[in-house]
């Protein structure tokens, strides 16, 4: 998924800092 994608590439927190639970699915 997108959301893994980011995880894997230590961007999920850059772009949703407040968000971490965002769901992208």
């Amino acid at each position: 998924t997108v959301r893994d994608i980011l995880k894997k590439n230590g961007l999920f927190k850059e772009l949703l800092p407040n968000q971490t639970e965002f769901n992208f699915n």
